[in-house]
């Protein structure tokens, strides 16, 4: 299992820090993800032989946040 960890400063609340996790959640190959608002740090768990980072960013750009490495 590999590890990432992004800033992403408009995660404001907590039902923010809930979406993160959900999206990511949905990709395959992820397997931990913590989102934390307070600090607007997600820390993902994968696997990189199914996904990696380039592709977690892209989802989460998509979804409207702007990740940070």
């Amino acid at each position: 299992m590999k590890e990432a960890t992004f800033k992403i400063d408009n995660m404001i609340c907590l039902g923010c820090s809930e979406k993160i996790t959900d999206i990511l959640k949905e990709v395959d190959g992820v397997q931990v993800v913590k989102a934390k608002a307070m600090k607007k740090l997600v820390k993902v768990g994968f696997n990189p032989e199914k996904t990696d980072e380039e592709t977690l960013v892209s989802i989460l750009t998509k979804a409207g946040y702007k990740p940070l490495k």
